[in-house]
């Protein structure tokens, strides 16, 4: 995600992967395909792209406030 981290490298990647497997289970109980299906699966990677983009924006828009 672009633009001035506010948490860092660790804390940035600690969000992105808590996304990725956020996007991982949404992806599976919406019937979007099996993300886990195989490593190389498009849904895969737009499912773990997605959520962790939820999660560093969502983290983002938190930290501003404060």
């Amino acid at each position: 995600m672009p633009g001035e981290g506010r948490g860092g490298f660790f804390m940035t990647l600690l969000l992105g992967v808590a996304g990725a497997v956020l996007g991982g289970f949404l992806a599976t109980a919406l019937g979007l395909g099996d993300p886990i299906d195989e490593f190389f699966d498009l849904s895969t990677w737009v499912a773990a792209v997605a959520g962790s983009l939820v999660i560093l924006f969502g983290w983002n828009a938190i930290r501003e406030r404060t």
